[in-house]
């Protein structure tokens, strides 16, 4: 095959690549690249790259899409877990049933804490009614259970930041049996918590997002949609949160007289403000955020009639977003 540029002609030859000749650090860069998945797929092909894939640099991050029995899981932690692993997610592709989500012990926590340092830990719908913080890494500064069943009475503890020190996102959203407002309170003691996530807990409501007020000054990312808090809960947030960037009010019974109680001049960082399926209205959100300078996204669920300052597109499910210019 030829190419020409300008008056040069070149001649492309073309070549088939042997992995087998390619040197262990190229193949080993390749590796870097691929899920956990893709790692133990390509340690079936030969020696070679057997025990190239197994080398623990390979294993910052294990992510797992199925329900593991205790027997395998265990087998996980001891084959695979290293000082070098970071990150380790529970990601079913489907949703299981809750009578089969995946179980955590207390003991399977302990060992993975004594293979590794584990600094992101994503656990999504499993079964953590035996477990509290005190099984969990002290390392962690990213911890998830959303969707997982729990005993939020007894997970958290009286003090969660003596197990967890250095946390600083918290995604506790749709947890099962029901995370209630009275366990808030617990949150304040995190001092590193800047990003926390309560989608879907029906039972907080103003009372519980009061209880955490020496938390809320720490903040830079709050999700309660789809709790029970008033206009109440979000004036308070919105008075009480000079750091925020990131807020998701949607899903709530809040309207416009949120924005006759709120100052604005108390969020003046504030660059995502979602309302989705709230009773705001474009008016109120128009006259409130006229000379938000820091906002640059808006997302709310009907359609309003909107000033030229904005400009919209169309997604999903009569969603709109806006964009402050």
């Amino acid at each position: 095959m030829t190419g020409t540029e300008g008056n040069q002609v070149t001649n492309f030859s073309h070549e088939i690549v042997n992995f087998s000749n390619l040197p262990d650090e190229l193949l080993m860069d390749i590796f870097s690249r691929f899920s956990f998945d893709d790692l133990c797929r390509c340690a079936r092909v030969c020696r070679r790259w057997h025990a190239l894939c197994k080398c623990i640099d390979m294993k910052r991050q294990i992510i797992i899409h199925q329900v593991l029995p205790q027997p395998k899981f265990l087998q996980l932690i001891e084959h695979h877990f290293s000082i070098y692993l970071e990150d380790f997610r529970i990601l079913p592709s489907t949703r299981p049933s809750c009578a089969n989500f995946m179980p955590i012990t207390g003991k399977q926590l302990l060992e993975i804490n004594s293979h590794c340092s584990l600094k992101i830990l994503i656990l999504k719908y499993c079964c953590l009614d035996v477990v509290t913080l005190v099984h969990f890494p002290l390392s962690l500064d990213h911890l998830s259970i959303r969707g997982c069943n729990m005993d939020s009475a007894k997970f958290f503890g009286l003090d969660p930041s003596l197990f967890l020190p250095h946390l600083v996102s918290l995604d506790i959203g749709y947890v099962k049996n029901y995370l209630t407002s009275d366990e808030l309170f617990r949150l304040n003691s995190l001092k590193t918590l800047k990003a926390l996530y309560m989608e879907g807990c029906l039972r907080i409501n103003s009372g519980g997002i009061e209880s955490i007020h020496k938390l809320l000054p720490r903040l830079e990312i709050l999700d309660v949609e789809g709790t029970d808090i008033s206009n109440e809960g979000a004036i308070f947030i919105m008075n009480n949160c000079p750091k925020m960037k990131k807020l998701f009010l949607g899903h709530t019974q809040i309207d416009d007289r949120v924005f006759d109680a709120a100052d604005k001049k108390l969020m003046p960082d504030l660059d995502y403000f979602c309302v989705i399926d709230s009773k705001i209205t474009a008016i109120g959100l128009q006259n409130f955020f006229k000379d938000f300078d820091s906002l640059s996204v808006l997302t709310v669920k009907a359609f309003p009639k909107v000033s030229s300052n904005f400009e919209f597109r169309i997604a999903a499910f009569d969603v709109y977003l806006y964009r402050w210019k």
